[in-house]
């Protein structure tokens, strides 16, 4: 035994060399004040690997401790990473991140859209490459050394129908049948006036709410088709982090098994739109038809089958992606916006009063949404939810040239990734409030909100105020929602710069129209305890987290005279 021991330690000491010279080269190359220098790769002790094992199996714990590589500077730096033959760099720190969003030569990572489709939504690897092959960027014109054919380029192309989508023409008449169909899918809840226990207040969202939220961007053939789609959908999207790391299919069956079910009901659905879908179908509105449900997936019929080597089942696992994309993040952050709201006697009473200021009989929900997504309370609940429980990887590529990030320099065709946890955590960034009492970890509605007459109050971090010597605040007129452009490397739920998710204003207003009608037409008490709400970190780097227990409550339907 000793004499194994021994060999052990022998065979590990180049591993041991290995992993001080590169840590010695790390601090080196942190402390050092030369401009323009490169990330410095973070220390591992298996050369091949890199710290592909880490960043895979425990991405919480290895984000954090590249965030506290060096311990008191108080800064956050860019790191370059090497997951296994495949090289990234980390970008972190408010003021990196925001000079990211500026650079002009920053392009979409066809990379990381590869491996998505490829691993996680069950692309063929022969239709998934064309990702890779394409170098034409996401703007109209490609880019200047790009020999990709036009019917190729599939970033433009994708990102040109989201963005009509979500923020075009396509936006309106969606935000029309969502609304609609909430305010029905809310009147028709079995709830009446006396208290009734359910199981799991997250289900509301993910069965009821998500359903609403598929009809209204598939249209209802989808569900028709597939009645139980949306609970095998959450069930997909809670084992993601199975095929995030690539395991075969052997020790992971039925997280490929779902996923392969959700593509061919995708799939089928297109098949039976293509069999029955006329022009003259298309709604009034121009949008709407009761085959493909919108002109964006009719749009993405046209574009993404012109793509060489992508087939129908290809093209159901980009609107799978799509589907997934419009669901999980905002579904999951509604529930836990709700959650926060009715945990709070107070916050409660606070949301009904902005809620009730917006009354409108004219509007099929009861109230002018279009005010509703501007208070200013409901509006800090919002991103106050989103700096919490959204911890999401956005990647980046370099062009030809290298990206100067202050000292720091990426080099040419380089992959970036940015987490948002970090940015979101930051103490040197965010208020946590006069004593320090509402930590970063915790929830609180009114961090984003500024009190005239409180210098101690808005998102930012307050420097050289004294909480022992200042006045304290009169708040003599209502609060002011503050998320500016100054917070642009803090905040990142969504991205940034011209590549910012195109969906967030409706995320926003499906986020609050359905906390404003939970808390317009019912009361509910939360039962769950505190441990139950913390996040449930296996999907981390996806957006938005559930919680790591069930959420057991009360509910009534508010009488006539309450509301």
């Amino acid at each position: 035994m000793r004499e194994l021991f021994v060999s052990l330690f022998l065979i590990s000491i180049p591993f041991q060399l290995h992993y001080l010279v590169c840590f010695i080269i790390f601090r080196y190359t942190l402390r050092s004040r030369s401009p323009g220098k490169i990330p410095p790769t973070v220390p591992t002790i298996l050369p091949l690997l890199g710290n592909v094992l880490a960043f895979v199996w425990n991405p919480v714990e290895f984000i954090e401790a590249i965030v506290n590589s060096e311990p008191g500077s108080g800064q956050q730096n860019p790191v370059h990473l090497r997951l296994g033959f495949r090289s990234v760099f980390l970008v972190q720190g408010a003021e990196s991140i925001k000079q990211l969003w500026r650079e002009k030569s920053i392009s979409s990572a066809n990379g990381t859209f590869y491996y998505a489709l490829r691993y996680l939504f069950g692309m063929s690897a022969k239709a998934s490459r064309r990702y890779l092959l394409d170098d034409s960027g996401t703007a109209h014109k490609p880019q200047a050394q790009s020999k990709t054919a036009d019917h190729n380029r599939i970033a433009y192309g994708n990102h040109r129908l989201f963005a009509e989508f979500l923020t075009g023409p396509g936006l309106r008449p969606l935000v029309s049948r969502f609304e609609r169909g909430l305010a029905r899918r809310v009147r028709g809840l079995e709830v009446g006036d006396e208290w009734i226990c359910m199981d799991n207040f997250l289900e509301l969202f993910t069965l009821d709410f998500t359903n609403v939220a598929l009809e209204a961007i598939c249209g209802p053939v989808l569900l028709t088709l597939d009645p139980d789609f949306t609970r095998r959908f959450w069930e997909y999207s809670y084992g993601m982090a199975s095929l995030s790391k690539q395991l075969p299919r052997l020790f992971a069956p039925r997280a490929y098994a779902v996923r392969d079910s959700l593509v061919e009901s995708v799939r089928r659905w297109h098949e039976y739109a293509r069999e029955r879908f006329r022009p003259e179908d298309i709604a009034a509105d121009g949008d709407a038809d009761p085959y493909w449900g919108c002109r964006f997936f009719r749009r993405r019929q046209e574009v993404l089958l012109a793509v060489d080597d992508f087939d129908e089942r290809a093209v159901a696992a980009e609107d799978f992606a799509a589907i997934w994309g419009f669901n999980h993040n905002v579904i999951l952050a509604a529930f836990w916006a709700a959650t926060e709201v009715f945990r709070s006697p107070e916050l409660l009473r606070r949301v009904r009063a902005e809620v009730a200021a917006c009354a409108s009989d004219a509007s099929s929900v009861g109230f002018d949404v279009d005010r509703l997504v501007e208070q200013p309370l409901l509006q800090s609940i919002f991103a106050e939810t989103l700096r919490l429980h959204v911890h999401i990887y956005n990647s980046r590529r370099t062009g030809h040239a290298a990206v100067p990030l202050g000292d720091w320099s990426i080099p040419p065709d380089s992959v970036i990734l940015l987490s948002s946890s970090p940015a979101h955590m930051d103490p040197n960034a965010w208020n946590a409030g006069r004593h320090g009492e509402h930590p970063l970890d915790s929830f609180w509605a009114d961090r984003f909100l500024i009190y005239p007459g409180d210098p101690f109050s808005g998102p930012k971090k307050k420097e050289g105020l004294c909480p022992h010597k200042a006045a304290a605040a009169t708040h003599p007129g209502p609060p002011i929602f503050q998320l500016d452009a100054s917070m642009a490397g803090s905040w990142i739920p969504f991205g940034g710069g011209a590549l910012t998710c195109p969906g967030r204003h409706f995320a926003k207003r499906q986020m609050l129209l359905m906390c404003a009608l939970l808390a317009r037409d019912f009361d509910i008490e939360i039962l769950a305890p505190d441990k139950a709400l913390q996040n449930d970190w296996r999907t981390y780097g996806f957006g938005s987290q559930k919680p790591v227990g069930r959420v057991p409550y009360r509910i009534r339907r508010r009488a006539a005279h309450e509301l």
